[in-house]
């Protein structure tokens, strides 16, 4: 009998229930009556919910206690509706003032663009799409405005100088600080192979927004590790909605931007026999000489010569590079779960083979709402990204065909006859020349292969206390693990003498970071906002390499240590440092017109000394919205206008884990004998370099925002500056490491956007100019220069050149000639007669991007631009040897070139020996640095978007097609293959112009 009653009793309730439910329905359009597609409708108060359908339709069962609906959908205005004893409700939506919509990631928040206090600069998403770039850093190059980017070379996927405001230490570290949703990177490589970046896991196409946190005030959220800047990567997330794939690809062709031209065999005879006489050497003889350089008889012929081949090995080298990149992706969601995934692989190879990048990435990031007060975030990224590493980077290695090309004299064949390489080791044919490699086999035969695996994951749990209380911690994990592969085939020249050599390596970055935080944010009477932050955070970076060599191989198929006859090294290093934190923000605005931030941060770290592990940085932020003052609301023609002022600290940490140690070394001594030595003098007080700075700035909107103004003025000072000061070597040292000088940039950074047209044909214009100047304020002991790097000096730039300066060549002898130091001309400068001739660092630098659209085309043009840095060209320097030694040239010297008494020309005689070439002890001073000025066609696009009714019909929402250019024009007067690069521009692979062709598919 009771369990009868108890099923009726049940019965009851489910019809009750049931009963007490209602289904309501309605259509969601826009105020042009246009139906809008997955808007949500949810429930108010619960997780009960569903989206509009694509003509607007909706329909959703509504419990006992619902009372209101709530519309919410990307770009439109929310919409709350009480239900009352409806059964029916449509509504039509707004969109929404997107200067109100906007919003900005500041540092483990994101606030309205409009209560933005500090100097931050934000690349979307659409400006990025899509680009054939190995890396996302390489998006940010003229797009941020105060952030230089420079490609150390044209290496796909190779490293890359980021310098936000300048550079602001002389011996720590200048990288910026990168976070990805949240997660610090390490940014340590090592590879022994190439320059590869640890930023390569990422596809650009997957992130959202890049954020630069700029000034001191912006970046000290992040403390100790922010003291060159911060970078913010937030990559797309679900949204609610029925599943949306878009299939993206492209393919394309990379080339050099330009070959120099060089001599052929019969007038670089011409020459090499002119310097000989110019050194005095006897004509008849400097003819013999000459002849033999080339592996001639002195008896050949002049029909002979003339009949003689050039064989173009720059040509050869310089080929095609391919481009191909595919990727898929999925975004979704329910009221309950948001969902983002994506998959991509992407292949460049270089017009210098073998050189190139491969990457394999997934993404994954899911939102799972378990109710209304708590939500789970979960992030992962998994990539594996291979690259066949150039012979050598940077150097001048007799096997790089980016450095020896060139200058290999041009009567050596490339191949034999067969089609085989000419010139092997033991083939008894012999190149000429001091360049005597066959770099097209090297390319061939040398692997230099580098693999890299990454994992970058995060979890994080939301709790919503109170509505305006929430309580977040997130556990991140970013792995990485370079394996390297360095084999030197026995058939080329470097190790046809031990049979082959073999280098493997493997090097693990582990980087574990905890972040809890608790937020407040309330609003008064509506007046008042009131906001809190506080958190900890702990972070550990671990790294471990192991290298093992040898040589001597039965076969060059078999490229394994284990089939190595003689181990050569075996080496390792396992290292760590922590970092335990503290912070904490406070703000306020009135009305949303006055607001005021301050941030507050303790770090202690593992890397400094027991007297200064610990560090305090904080910042102030006040911003005045003076379009919200009655004076000015009126005012149509001004429809934005900010004015901003903040003063923060920041620090750098990037000196090494343990520097500030008292250090013995493990080695090798006595009678091959293990021992053990002092190697580095510690230093307790060492502690973290220091940032201060204050930044005004001011945010102007003019005619409904259709012209923008931003500009921001800064004044940088680094003190306590990581040095190595000397010491008597009687103390068993001769340097110690210690916190001394000081260091100033300041600068000035404009942003204009204008909308010319804003209508079917609309056309809108971005220009950014920063203008920077930076000097050494302060060294120690009242030195006016580092007596270890003497163009270090006060009241000059760090990165200057301190050198003799070229004085021309002199019109009577045709020698090279340079100015002392009271002016007069010299033919042998000495140390006392340099100074300070130029900075590496641009003094403006910037971009300018313009996009039309019109009925469903597309086009955006983006010019990069840098000027008033001028680079000494080592590639120049040696190309320029006027046949003074077995070594091709270019042909501008030689048309440049004195002849006789009386010529005025730039290029000093031919001469034997480079006595003309180089001047005694100082190289050829400034004669070889020149300006790097350049204005680029970064990026071009030309797109045509199918029609709406066209992709109905097969089921799509939407299909584009495009052809992109990138670096297709340079203006330049630097004389080398490209002016963007950074070191001394020896050997490098130089940038490349790419053409593509793709295609995205929405459905």
């Amino acid at each position: 009998m009771k369990k009868i009653f108890s099923l009726l009793l049940g019965v009851f309730f489910l019809c009750a229930t049931a009963l007490a439910q209602r289904t309501v329905t309605g259509k969601v359009t826009d105020d042009k009556g246009n139906p809008i597609a997955d808007v949500s409708i949810q429930v108010k108060g619960t997780t009960t919910g569903t989206v509009s359908k694509a003509d607007g339709s909706y329909s959703l069962v509504v419990p006992a206690n619902g009372k209101t609906l709530v519309f919410s959908s990307v770009d439109m205005e929310t919409i709350e509706m009480s239900l009352g004893n409806q059964a029916q409700i449509s509504v039509t939506m707004r969109s929404q003032d997107k200067s109100l919509q906007e919003v900005v990631v500041t540092g483990y928040q994101t606030v309205r663009k409009k209560d933005v206090t500090a100097a931050i600069s934000r690349i979307s998403a659409s400006e990025i799409d899509n680009l054939p770039i190995p890396n996302f850093a390489q998006a940010i190059q003229g797009r941020a405005a105060g952030v230089i980017v420079s490609a150390a070379n044209g290496v796909p996927g190779g490293s890359l100088s980021v310098l936000i405001r300048g550079v602001g230490s002389i011996n720590a570290g200048s990288v910026p600080l990168y976070v990805v949703d949240g997660i610090q990177l390490n940014t340590g490589t090592g590879s022994i192979n190439t320059q590869n970046n640890p930023l390569n896991f990422l596809n650009p196409d997957d992130i959202e927004s890049i954020e630069v946190l700029k000034d001191a005030a912006a970046a000290s959220i992040y403390g100790a590790r922010a003291g060159n800047g911060v970078i913010l990567v937030t990559t797309k997330k679900g949204r609610m909605g029925k599943p949306k794939f878009t299939f993206n690809t492209f393919y394309g062709k990379s080339s050099a931007l330009q070959q120099v031209n060089v001599l052929n065999t019969q007038t670089w005879l011409q020459l090499r026999i002119e310097a000989l006489v110019n050194s005095g050497v006897a004509p008849a003889a400097a003819r013999t000489t000459a002849l033999s350089n080339l592996g001639l008889p002195s008896s050949t012929t002049q029909d002979k010569i003339d009949s003689l081949p050039t064989f173009d090995w720059q040509d050869e080298a310089f080929g095609k590079g391919t481009i191909y990149n595919a990727e898929m992706s999925l975004q979704g969601g329910t009221q309950n779960v948001n969902y983002y995934l994506s998959g991509s692989y992407s292949k460049n190879t270089s017009f210098i083979a073998p050189t190139d990048f491969q990457r394999g990435a997934l993404l994954s990031k899911i939102n799972f709402k378990i109710n209304d007060k708590i939500s789970i975030d979960n992030s992962l990224s998994i990539s594996t990204f291979s690259q066949n590493a150039p012979y050598s980077i940077g150097n001048t290695g007799f096997g790089n065909p980016a450095y020896a090309s060139a200058m290999i004299l041009p009567n050596n064949p490339i191949y034999n006859p067969d089609g085989t390489f000419y010139g092997l080791p033991g083939s008894g044919q012999n190149m000429v020349g001091t360049f005597n490699h066959n770099v097209m086999a090297i390319g061939e035969f040398v692997k230099y292969f580098t693999r890299t695996n990454q994992f970058i994951g995060s979890l994080s749990v939301n709790y919503k206390i109170l509505p305006s209380l929430t309580l977040k911690s997130m556990i991140g994990l970013d792995y990485r693990l370079t394996q390297d592969h360095r084999y030197q085939d026995p058939r080329v020249n470097d190790a046809f003498a031990v049979n082959g050599r073999l280098s493997d390596q493997s090097d693990w970055n582990t980087n574990l970071i905890t972040t809890t935080t608790l937020s407040y944010n309330k609003t008064f009477k509506d007046v008042h906002n009131v906001s809190a932050f506080v958190g900890v955070e702990y972070r550990r970076d671990q790294n471990q390499w192991f290298q093992a060599d040898g040589q001597g191989f039965p076969s060059y198929l078999l490229q394994y240590l284990s089939a190595a006859s003689t181990p050569v090294s075996v080496s390792g290093q396992w290292t760590a440092s922590g970092t335990f934190s503290q912070f904490g923000k406070l703000g306020y605005s009135y009305k949303g017109r006055y607001i005021f931030n301050y941030t507050l941060r303790r770090d202690g770290s593992s890397r400094f000394g027991e007297n200064n592990q610990y560090g305090t940085f904080q910042s102030a932020q006040f911003a005045w919205n003076v379009k919200d003052e009655s004076f000015l609301k009126s005012v149509k023609a001004v429809s934005d206008l900010k004015l901003r002022y903040s003063f923060g600290q920041a620090g750098n940490d990037q000196i090494g884990n343990v520097l500030y140690a008292q250090l013995y070394g493990a080695t090798r001594l006595y009678g091959n004998g293990s021992g053990i030595f002092p190697s580095q003098l510690g230093n307790p007080d060492l502690t973290w370099e220091n940032r201060e700075e204050n930044n005004i700035g001011l945010d102007l909107g003019l005619f409904k925002n259709r012209v923008s103004l931003t500009i921001d003025a800064y004044k940088r000072v680094n003190k306590d500056l990581l040095l190595s000061r000397p010491l008597y070597a009687t103390t068993g040292f001769t340097t110690i490491q210690q916190n001394l000088g000081k260091m100033e940039n300041k600068g000035l950074e404009i942003l204009l956007a204008v909308t010319p047209f804003d209508g079917k044909f609309k056309w809108t214009s971005t220009f950014n100019i920063a203008f920077q100047q930076n000097k050494v304020v302060e060294l120690y002991d009242g030195l006016q220069f580092l007596p270890s790097d003497a163009s270090i000096r006060v009241g000059y730039p760090i990165g200057s050149f301190f050198t003799s300066e070229w004085a021309g060549v002199n019109p009577a002898t045709g020698r090279g000639m340079w100015y002392d130091k009271n002016g007069n001309l010299t033919y042998n400068p000495t140390a006392d007669d340099r100074k300070i001739i130029g900075n590496i660092y641009p003094k403006q630098f910037g971009g300018w991007n313009n996009s039309f659209s019109y009925k469903g085309f597309s086009l955006d043009a983006f010019f990069q631009y840098e000027y008033g840095r001028v680079r000494a060209d080592g590639q120049y320097t040696q190309m320029m040897r006027m046949a003074g030694a077995t070594v091709n040239t270019l042909e501008y010297g030689y048309l440049t070139r004195w002849q006789k008494p009386g010529d005025l020309v730039p290029t000093p005689r031919a001469f034997n020996g480079l006595a003309d070439y180089n001047s005694v002890g100082w190289g050829s001073g400034s004669r070889y640095v020149f300006k790097t000025d350049y204005i680029r066609l970064k990026q071009i696009t030309l797109g045509y978007d199918i029609p709406a009714t066209f992709a109905k019909k097969y089921k799509l929402e939407g299909a584009r097609v495009y052809v992109q250019g990138i670096n297709l024009w340079t203006y330049t007067e630097w004389p080398s293959y490209d002016p963007e690069f950074t070191g001394d521009n020896f050997g490098i692979i130089p940038q490349s112009k790419n053409i593509t062709v793709g295609l995205q598919v929405r459905f």
